[in-house]
């Protein structure tokens, strides 16, 4: 009885033994953390698709995209996304599956359907910078409004002559860049209600009786203007 006990306590430790490595390799396996640089700027979709979970930032810019795959929804980290210097007519519907993008460069599309662009950015619930700069912009849509969550909005060298009231809506804005619409003159009333930090308004055609109302409407947000005479 004893001697068969005593086999019965080496079989099963070396049956444990003979495990151990296993389960800990599985362990070790389901426990390891995969080290992601968010740092890194991927260039291509087709690079950021093959590793989807590993993309946090993506530049697209000066590649004259006239449109973007569908497939760019599935980049569910993106936070960074520039498309700046391209000839984007129209935004896939699944960019409103980036429920993590912050930063959004449209710089210089300036076929993009603009009710459309702004319908789908409303559905993105950690956008903070927006830059539109040099799109021919005639006019904001009053779906600005729904960008709940943005803090600087970059408008400059369009061709704005007015700011919608709904921009008043924005109530995160921190920044907000108009330099360079030469056609604007005066805010909307309802923009006292944000509490900008800053405006800038270089290159605008301002005389002395218009920057006193934009110091009135704005008596605690850091201005910049051309100096008079200068505004080209």
């Amino acid at each position: 009885m004893l001697r068969m006990f005593r086999f019965l306590v080496l079989a099963l430790t070396i049956g444990v033994g003979a495990c151990s490595p296993a389960h800990q390799v599985e362990e070790e396996a389901s426990t390891k953390v995969v080290e992601v640089d968010k740092e890194r700027v991927f260039l291509t979709l087709e690079q950021a698709l093959r590793q989807p979970e590993a993309v946090y930032r993506l530049s697209l810019s000066g590649n004259d995209l006239e449109s973007l795959p569908e497939a760019i929804g599935e980049l569910h980290h993106l936070e960074e996304l520039n498309l700046a210097g391209n000839n984007l007519r129209r935004l896939p519907e699944t960019l409103n599956q980036l429920k993590q993008l912050k930063t959004l460069y449209l710089t210089g599309n300036a076929q993009l359907d603009w009710e459309h662009t702004f319908a789908l950015l409303s559905k993105l619930p950690k956008l903070q910078y927006l830059n539109l700069h040099q799109c021919k912009i005639q006019q904001l849509p009053a779906t600005i409004g729904k960008l709940k969550t943005l803090e600087e909005l970059h408008l400059s060298a369009n061709l704005l002559s007015a700011l919608p009231d709904e921009i008043s809506q924005l109530k995160t804005l921190r920044l907000l860049n108009i330099s360079q619409n030469k056609g604007i003159k005066m805010l909307p009333y309802s923009i006292d209600q944000l509490k900008l930090q800053q405006l800038q308004a270089e290159g605008i055609s301002l005389n002395e009786w218009d920057r006193a109302r934009f110091h009135e409407l704005l008596p605690d947000t850091e201005l910049f203007f051309s100096p008079i005479g200068e505004d080209i």
